[in-house]
């Protein structure tokens, strides 16, 4: 695996192969953290990737951190996300992280902030499962995409509108990416 089309297909088979079926978004981001920090200091490859968000949907659930209640909006992404359809709510940078401790601490603040987000739905009564147009959060935030195999997957897909793939070079692949990758499988529709 060396593109993301290969992440993308992977993630398919997660849903076709036998893997458990988790349609807890709150649930696979509390499972996928501690699995994620036990190979932060690795330089990710779109095989780790496969294998950690493949382990999320069996992995334990870290219990939730009340730090998380103080989250209320997502980190800053560097992404030119313009061409996405429900951008009304992420914040652009200019320059990205340039250390892998960084790129970490963005992919966590990520996770952080949408199990935060979720949970804040979940106490007001959100029925996730029923939202197919979405639904705005009480931080103000919108969110589409509430199962794990569709946000992993709409978050690809939006992902790869803004970084086209180039089938002669692998990308560089950064712990920021997935950290992206899950913030706009968040909104993409």
């Amino acid at each position: 695996m060396k593109h993301w089309e290969d992440l993308f297909q992977k993630i398919i088979e997660f849903e076709t192969d036998g893997s458990p079926n988790e349609e807890d978004l709150e649930r696979y981001l509390r499972a996928l953290l501690p699995i994620c920090e036990v190979h932060k200091n690795k330089q990710p490859s779109m095989a780790l990737f496969a294998e950690v968000l493949r382990e999320a949907f069996e992995g334990e659930p870290t219990p939730p951190d009340p730090a998380w209640v103080k989250i209320e909006s997502p980190p800053i992404m560097d992404l030119d996300i313009s061409n996405i359809e429900d951008v009304a709510n992420l914040e652009l940078t200019e320059k990205a992280p340039d250390s892998p401790e960084q790129d970490f601490h963005f992919f966590k603040q990520v996770v952080e902030f949408q199990i935060s987000d979720i949970r804040r739905m979940k106490i007001q009564g959100v029925d996730m499962r029923e939202q197919i147009f979405g639904v705005e959060s009480p931080t103000g935030h919108n969110w589409y995409n509430f199962h794990p195999h569709v946000n992993l997957l709409q978050g690809i897909k939006g992902y790869l509108e803004q970084f086209p793939p180039d089938p002669e070079r692998p990308p560089v692949v950064r712990w920021k990416d997935l950290g992206d990758i899950l913030e706009v499988g968040r909104i993409y529709e």
